[in-house]
């Protein structure tokens, strides 16, 4: 199974100074919200006996698109871009430094749909340590993968390659 492609950043790629590479952008396995796909096609089947139906469908179908339209999370050879949240949206630039330690979780069912649970342990600005949990990362070794490669001295220096 060959990667997903690169998930478009429209909103952290205006965050990028001109010296910047990007390395990698996270892409959410689409199974990601499954509820309100399960509840959406549950309501789109009633929906047949009973047209008012399709209300609940489209709500849930909103419900399951949001998180795809609002994360956003890229790594770069500077830091770790974040864009996290439904309704509540936060935006953060996690320096290279301050990325502790980062570990992947994964059932049978992870590894069988190439996904996973990616749990981030980073350095707060006033000292204290704090989890970054990314839930549904679709090939998470490639975001790991990256993680690495952005604290490697060699991507620091300004001659990576895009």
């Amino acid at each position: 199974m060959a990667l997903p492609p690169l998930a478009p950043i429209p909103n952290l790629r205006r965050l990028l100074t001109p010296e910047e590479v990007l390395l990698y952008t996270v892409k959410f396995h689409p199974l990601r919200g499954w509820q309100y796909l399960l509840a959406c096609l549950v309501s789109l089947g009633f929906s047949y006996v009973w047209p008012l139906f399709i209300l609940p469908c489209i709500a849930f179908f909103v419900l399951w698109r949001i998180p795809f339209m609002t994360n956003e999370v890229a790594v770069t050879n500077d830091r770790l871009l974040l864009r996290t949240g439904m309704f509540k949206i936060l935006l953060e630039a996690i320096p290279d430094e301050a990325l502790l330690h980062w570990k992947l979780e994964q059932n049978a069912m992870d590894v069988a749909l190439h996904s996973g649970r990616v749990i981030m342990r980073v350095r707060g600005e006033s000292g204290p340590m704090r989890e970054i949990v990314l839930d549904w990362v679709w090939h998470p070794m490639t975001l790991l993968e990256a993680l690495q490669a952005l604290q490697d001295e060699k991507f620091r220096d300004g001659n990576a390659a895009a």
